[in-house]
């Protein structure tokens, strides 16, 4: 009776290290199940006792045998991986890598499959994943259709969420012209938020693209935020700057003057700032505000306010001339008709301060000789251009020499006529300042290459002279007489070119282009 005991314990011995072997094939990782389809059926014994029984359901429900979640057929086949085997995740944060390596790797549409299947893993940090991910791919339209699928889920974006939404609506807004339905969208958001320093700046960089509604918005939240406990910073000062320059009437501009003062006061001024100031003194008319931009660059850069005084005094601020602000502060000067004085800061931050000059402080250099008519100054330094940069500066200098120095306007021609077929030899494209000022030395000229040049060029000049007509009017920065004389004088040019006769109409506007009998009637 006794050995017949001990020989039925051995043989249950024997049944459970044989269900172990077996239990071993079922594969189980933590955040994923790769499952196969057809496992072995588990042999159960009658030998078993109830409490082992009891042990053996526990480890067949923790490894399931027959889960088939459901899968879209438009992703079935990259799906599924060997054996059969189907992807499944249990755990956000696996999930949220998966997420990186599908995006990265441009698998829009596995993405896409993984968040309808997922949606208990799929949550608010999972969301915020993908807006950043999308985003740097430039897929800012995808960003807003997950938000879409995550509102109706009624999920609530994290912080980080929704600064990566406020920055796919900025570069949406960049690239096309619905500006308000995207800043209306983005209001919505930004109200959604905490209304942190950082969501802040995200919206205010969007209120730069947006025209009124983004200027009016944005001295808005200029004005309550201080007076709250948020305190705006460096960035926000910036993005303040510059809205104000993007509307560009003069209430804006000393607005613009006030916000930098403030920020002065409360040592907020960083190098962006001081570009943006400079830019919003640059498009005034005023020359008193010309004047205290001159003032600012000299304070921060410790250069001289006239070009006789050469002080060569080593900067000791904190900001150190580069070629950005140095290029910022010629077009300023180029507003002021200063040449002498931006020669003078040229000498000093090349000599004191040892800048290698770039070749956009060059084209801003030669863009100033040539708004002052010194042309000797302007071919010097042009030269040293590459071609794609100087052609555009040297055609606007012929257009206007030869109307200044008409003895030598052979040499004009044959200079403009050389850069054009240049242009064609090489395939580089004009834009419609180009083309515009070729135009004008064959009038000059009475050409008759002009016809066979309009005729290539027609549809290209009227595009950009339409366009062109309605910056003119949106961009109402001049006063009512400049402005009209403007937008009359491209619309005559539109007249030339579509060929229609209307000498009259250019005698009494003073284009100076008569170039009706040039071009064939249609």
């Amino acid at each position: 009776m006794f050995k017949r005991h001990v020989g039925m314990i051995l043989e249950m011995n024997n049944q459970s290290r044989c269900f172990a072997s077996k239990s071993k094939k079922l594969q189980v990782v933590y955040g994923k199940q790769y499952i196969k389809t057809n496992p072995k059926p588990i042999q159960k014994t009658t030998l078993l006792k109830d409490e082992q029984k009891h042990e053996l359901s526990k480890d067949i429900d923790k490894n399931p045998v027959n889960v088939k979640p459901m899968i879209s057929k438009m992703n079935l086949e990259k799906e599924k991986v060997l054996n059969d085997r189907v992807l499944w995740f249990n755990d956000s944060h696996l999930f949220s890598k998966k997420m990186i390596q599908l995006i990265q790797s441009n698998e829009y549409d596995m993405v896409a499959d993984l968040i309808e299947r997922h949606t208990g893993v799929v949550n608010d940090i999972v969301f915020g994943v993908v807006f950043n991910e999308l985003g740097k791919k430039n897929e800012h339209k995808l960003v807003l259709h997950y938000y879409d699928l995550m509102k109706s889920r009624k999920i609530i974006p994290t912080d980080r969420g929704y600064t990566c939404l406020l920055n796919s609506l900025y570069a949406l807004t960049i690239k096309n012209q619905s500006k308000d339905q995207y800043f209306k969208q983005g209001l919505e958001i930004f109200e959604s938020t905490q209304k942190s320093i950082i969501h802040l700046n995200s919206f205010l960089k969007l209120c730069v693209e947006c025209n009124q509604l983004g200027y009016t918005k944005g001295i808005e939240l200029y004005k309550n935020i201080t007076n709250s406990t948020t305190q705006p910073d460096s960035q926000t000062i910036t993005h303040l700057l510059r809205l104000c320059s993007k509307k560009g009437s003069t209430s804006s501009i000393n607005y613009g003057i006030q916000i930098f003062e403030y920020a002065e006061s409360s040592n907020l001024v960083d190098e962006q700032c001081l570009l943006s100031y400079i830019d919003l003194c640059s498009i005034s008319r005023d020359t008193k505000i010309h004047n205290k931009g001159v003032d600012t660059i000299c304070k921060y850069f410790q250069l001289p306010k006239s070009h006789q005084d050469s002080n060569m005094t080593k900067s000791t601020n904190e900001f150190k001339m580069n070629n950005q602000l140095l290029t910022k502060s010629i077009h300023l000067l180029t507003r002021m008709r200063y040449p002498a004085l931006a020669q003078s800061w040229y000498d000093i931050v090349t000599k004191r301060d040892g800048i290698i000059i770039d070749d956009h402080t060059r084209e801003a250099l030669a863009s100033l000789y040539l708004a002052c008519k010194q042309y000797k100054l302007f071919l010097e330094i042009v030269d040293a251009l590459p071609f794609v940069k100087s052609k555009s500066l040297k055609l606007r200098a012929y257009s206007e020499l030869i109307g200044d120095e008409p003895e030598e306007m052979e040499r004009w021609v044959s200079e403009c006529q050389t850069i054009y077929e240049t242009c064609k030899q090489q395939e580089i494209e004009l834009n419609y300042r180009d083309l515009y000022n070729i135009m004008i030395v064959y009038q000059q000229t009475k050409s008759s290459q002009l016809v066979e040049f309009i005729t290539r060029h027609r549809l290209v000049l009227i595009d950009h002279t339409v366009l062109m007509i309605e910056e003119s009017i949106e961009q109402n920065r001049r006063t009512n007489g400049i402005l009209k004389l403007r937008i009359n004088g491209l619309r005559v040019c539109l007249k030339i070119l579509n060929g229609t006769d209307n000498v009259m109409l250019l005698k009494r506007i003073g284009f100076g282009l008569d170039l009706v009998s040039l071009i064939p009637k249609h």
